[in-house]
């Protein structure tokens, strides 16, 4: 389902942090390391849920219970610890000594960093001033205004940085250069101004009456050459979801040059949409007018909110037409084409650092000089550090873990870059804001919001609001993850310094720990001035978030309205809510007694603090804006614009640069969406911050199950292709339940379905079988549970169980997984059926989005583990009936396919060679299938126009090359039955890395010796893969379900 009462947090998460998912979190501060003793236990399922009365260990029938209390009874006789996981006693807080039963000595709190020097810091400065201030600031002069030939370029970048040796913009890897050499390329036919920003040309020393210029339109599209200009496009790479992307870079922008102004600040101008560069794959180098408004506004919306970020200078329609999938539904259309002047500092990402890091060798130089560069220009005043600024900070209790700041101006300039990114990660939660995309190069070193793709800001408040559909499996970019995601960026770009040599583990460690420490300062700094308290309170602000949630309250309107509350008068409790009334809407007696109950408290705080109502009204409506750029506003003028009428994106403009202002005439850009704009509200467990280990979350958000008169609104929007196609209107579609309210437990039961769904694609993706698909072995959190007689495909075989006891039937096989999964939801679902809490139709319902999530997930993995441009039904399926009539290994042979290539001639005889050691004793007739096959399959690779080297990276991050065979299990337990201990430690440690190489190691990626292979059933090409009648093996057959 998405994004219809599903939170999907857990299981689209990385699996390093899905098991630290917690419904029920509590704060974490930096890097707790804790003794057994100090372990902060909290049995909220002991305390709220009813017990068995009788406290014995007799086998009984336990009624009207949930739990038995009971305590550990095997008997034992010098116990030896076997093995452990140090990335579970992170998530635990756990002191890793406390395995060696070593005492820890408690550390002294670091000091908070002082930078005496850093007074002209953005993260430090009044919103007002953060974005026009430079680090390369000089006294101000004169109001002075340029015309465009008189502007004064300075071309640092190109002339202190290597450059790429190529002048062309055919896609490739440039190496050893930070910037590749092109111009403008888009085509354009009478470009129009659609808007500009006259406080970016006051920045550029810009006269505003150059926009007036007949040549305006032309010259910053890219057709026309500016003056002084010498364009370029950066190289950088970067962490996308959470995978490295390798090299990425600039492949639709093209910066113009940088411009010095007369404060002598140093910006850079940038074109976005300006045509192909080396950096653009198999894409156009262009942009639509549909994303490039939403970026104009947004920037400069960011800038008036007080949020750092890059600016715009202007928005030009080219006059032609770009083709784009929209809704990426294999629909393209044309729209118009668009260029937007982007203004900033620098452009420079964490993966510009990145990418030379990873290259290693004489590309490490290069890290270092990119460095001193930045330094240079844009943290002068690191380069001006001395012993007497007294930089230096305890991280322990000895001599040796003392950081010294000025003894390394990279140590300090990454802990500057820390500080900024978590500076601005909390300006962005305390608005409402969400990127979206936040891969390591949309990552900016200045502390910048770069790179505004499908951002969005919270309407109705829920923490798990994603605005990025490919991101809603596992909201890894949500909204309450960012400040986590900021942390774990870091720490990527940290890594680069590192592997430079430009810091050691400490400083890195210290820098880590001062973005949990600043995001946290500001976070409560933030969210105390926007309740006009004169502390913070974490229980109030805590409880009040909590209400938020539950009643699915507009995050921007209700803290503008909050300021009305009066503290210095008596007002009876019926009357209390009357100030919050078009917030607090359509919510029962029960919760109108709650929003009473904090209202009460948060008056008491107010007229304990002192502050004139007044007085605390205007402070509070300084910080709490009354204008966004919500998401239907935007649409509204794309949609004008797309008409030719460019009115609406400008008044918007107008109304956006004085956010905090009333602005009378202007209230109706302050209204709730209309119904047709509204996102669905997800049923969250995820509260404001994640758990990256940093620190603790502020307060759970959890969004209780409560009783049948909490409704969640939702309506399905989804075209069913019955009933002459229904969108969302009508009394209700019979296939795709257009029309159908859903309150919180079906809402609940749908996201389990999902969940469920989600797993069970996943075990197909790496050949798992669990072996006991019982439904007291399935977790309503979507987690694999209970590892009993489970195993890993060998042989690829569809039959295949690893549960003796279930070979007559084979129940449980690989094959039949996703059935059993629908089969057990049924289960679940009759259960909340024979509570009354969901109905038939509800339950029908949750089985259909069941089928649907799993095929969706089942076809995205297997594409991905092709590095398919889409899902190819024929080429999966008849690659898998190949697999399985050949008994070729499941893993060994898709990790194989990665060195396929598409980019050179192979004569038919070599084709098979890259899987050679896969594809094991096959005759003539099976080798001229496997040929046919991997013929149609390069052909496939070919069309999509990835390079080669690109492909292998990306396919190797989903296709294991080491999974936990049953044989190196045995081998383990042998060893370890004789008292040797260390096969498992070790195999723990290479299975923390499966999609790495590991020098070393490669006996943990053999094929099982001929003592450990399984037997392959007969069966195998009459089960589920290569079944039903009419399908290909590619079609999961989920024959049980109602869905099918």
């Amino acid at each position: 389902m998405k994004g219809k009462g599903n939170n999907e947090a857990p299981v689209g998460v990385p699996t390093s942090d899905q098991k630290e998912m917690s419904t029920e979190s509590k704060p974490q501060t930096a890097n707790i390391k804790l003794k057994l003793e100090d372990l902060n236990w909290d049995h909220s399922f002991v305390r709220e849920l009813p017990g068995d009365p009788l406290n014995d260990v007799v086998s009984r029938e336990v009624l009207h219970a949930c739990y038995s209390k009971v305590s550990p009874s095997a008997e034992v006789e010098n116990p030896q610890l076997v093995a452990w996981s140090e990335s579970v006693a992170e998530i635990l807080d756990l002191d890793p000594k406390e395995k060696e039963q070593v005492q820890v000595s408690k550390t002294s709190t670091p000091k908070t960093l002082l930078f005496t020097l850093l007074s002209a810091v953005q993260y430090g400065l009044p919103p007002s001033d953060q974005n026009e201030m430079s680090t390369e600031s000089k006294p101000e002069t004169a109001n002075i205004k340029l015309k465009l030939e008189d502007l004064n370029w300075d071309h640092s970048f190109v002339r202190e940085l290597p450059a790429d040796p190529l002048n062309d913009v055919v896609s490739r890897e440039v190496l050893h250069a930070c910037y590749s050499r092109v111009s403008p390329s888009a085509e354009v036919e009478n470009p129009q101004l659609v808007a500009w920003s006259e406080s970016v040309a006051e920045i550029l020393d810009l006269d505003p009456k150059e926009f007036e210029r007949p040549d305006f339109p032309l010259l910053f599209s890219g057709a026309s050459p500016l003056k002084g200009g010498l364009s370029y496009a950066q190289c950088y790479g970067g962490h996308q979801f959470g995978v490295w992307a390798d090299q990425l870079g600039d492949g639709r922008a093209i910066t113009l040059g940088e411009i010095i102004n007369s404060k002598s600040q140093r910006w850079e101008l940038q074109l976005k949409g300006a045509g192909k560069t080396p950096y653009s794959r198999f894409a156009d180098g262009l942009a639509v007018l549909r994303s490039s408004i939403r970026e104009f506004l947004c920037s400069e919306a960011m800038h008036s909110l007080g949020i750092p970020t890059t600016r715009a200078l202007c928005l030009v329609m080219t006059g032609k037409l770009v083709s784009r999938d929209m809704f990426y539904d294999g629909n393209p259309k044309d729209e118009p084409g668009a260029i937007v002047c982007r203004v900033a500092q620098s452009f420079l990402r964490f993966g510009s650092f990145q990418i030379h890091a990873k290259r290693g060798k004489e590309d490490l130089d290069i890290v270092r000089t990119l460095a001193d560069y930045t330094i240079k220009h844009h943290f002068p005043h690191i380069e001006n550090m001395s012993k007497s600024d007294g930089l230096s900070f305890s991280t322990g209790e000895g001599n040796s873990d003392v950081v010294d700041l000025t003894s390394n101006k990279y140590a300090a300039w990454l802990v500057e870059v820390a500080e900024r990114t978590a500076f601005l990660i909390a300006r962005w939660q305390g608005v409402g804001f969400t990127h979206g995309v936040l891969n390591t190069d949309n990552m900016s070193v200045l502390g910048l919001t770069i790179d505004y793709g499908p951002f969005g800001f919270l309407d109705a408040f829920d923490p798990s609001f994603t605005p990025n559909t490919t991101d809603i499996p596992g909201r890894r970019y949500c909204f309450a993850e960012q400040p986590d995601i900021g942390s774990w960026n870091i720490g990527q770009f940290a890594l680069a310094l590192s592997t430079a040599q430009l810091i050691d583990k400490k400083e890195l460690n210290y820098a880590m720990e001062r973005y949990g420490s600043k995001f946290m300062d500001e976070y409560q700094g933030i969210m105390t001035k926007k309740l006009g308290l004169p502390r913070y309170n974490k229980e109030l602000i805590g409880e009040l978030l909590n209400n938020m949630a539950v009643d699915k309250v507009d995050y921007t309107n209700f803290f503008r309205l909050l300021s009305n509350i009066k503290a210095d008068s008596d007002v009876p409790d019926e009357k209390l809510l009357v100030p919050l009334k078009a917030a607090l809407l359509d919510i029962g007696r029960e919760r109108k007694e709650a929003w009473t109950s904090w209202v009460k408290r948060y008056r008491s705080e107010l007229s304990a603090s002192g502050v004139l109502d007044e007085e605390r009204k205007a402070s509070m409506n300084s910080v709490n804006p009354k204008y966004i750029l919500r998401n239907y506003l935007c649409q509204s003028a794309i949609d004008m614009a797309e008409q030719g009428d460019f009115e609406e994106v400008r008044r918007l403009l107008k109304v956006m640069e004085k956010p905090y202002d009333e602005q009378p005439g202007m209230e109706k850009y302050a209204r709730l969406p209309p119904a047709w704009a509204y996102r669905p509200v997800t049923n969250s467990n995820m509260s404001i911050f994640g758990e990256f280990g940093i620190f603790k979350r502020i307060q759970e958000l959890a969004v209780k199950i409560t009783n049948q008169s909490s409704i969640v609104e939702m309506t399905v929007a989804r075209r069913c292709g019955g009933n002459g196609g229904c969108w969302v209107s009508g009394d209700g579609c019979s296939r795709c339940f257009v029309g159908l309210t859903i309150g919180d437990d079906v809402a609940w039961l749908v996201e389990v379905a999902e969940r469920t769904a989600f797993l069970i694609a996943r075990w197909q993706g790496v050949g798992f079988t669990h072996g006991v698909l019982n439904t007291d072995n399935m977790s309503v959190l979507g987690l694999t549970i209970d590892y009993g007689p489970f195993g890993f495909l060998d042989a690829f075989d569809p039959s295949f169980t690893p549960n003796t006891t279930d070979i007559p039937g084979r129940r449980y096989c690989f094959a039949e997984q996703p059935d059993i999964g629908s089969w057990n939801i049924g289960q679940f679902a009759l259960a909340l059926s024979t509570a009354q809490l969901i109905d038939k139709k509800e339950l029908n319902y949750a089985m259909e989005r069941y089928g649907t999530k799993f095929m969706d997930e089942y076809q995205g993995i297997m594409t991905k583990k092709l590095a398919l441009p889409r899902y190819n039904k024929e080429l999966i399926g008849e690659l898998l009936n190949n697999m399985a009539v050949d008994k070729v290994d499941y893993t060994n042979f898709f990790r194989l396919l990665s060195n396929i290539r598409s980019d050179s001639d192979v004569p038919d005889e070599k084709l098979l060679v890259p899987l050679k050691a896969a594809l094991l004793d096959i005759g003539r007739e099976r080798k001229e299938a496997w040929t046919s096959w991997v013929k149609r399959y390069r052909s496939e690779l070919s069309a999509s126009g990835v390079p080669d080297e690109e492909r292998k990276a990306s396919m190797n991050s989903v296709n294991p090359k080491y999974i936990l065979r049953n044989y190196l299990c045995q081998s383990a337990i042998d060893m370890a039955e004789q008292g040797d201990f260390e096969e498992v430690r070790r195999l723990l440690k290479v299975m923390e890395k499966p999609y790495d190489e590991q020098p070393g190691m490669e006996k943990y990626a053999r094929l099982p010796p001929a003592w450990a292979y399984r037997p392959v059933s007969k069966k195998a090409n009459n089960l589920c893969l290569a079944a039903p009648p009419g399908t290909t093996p590619s079609q999961p057959n989920i024959r049980n379900s109602k869905v099918w």
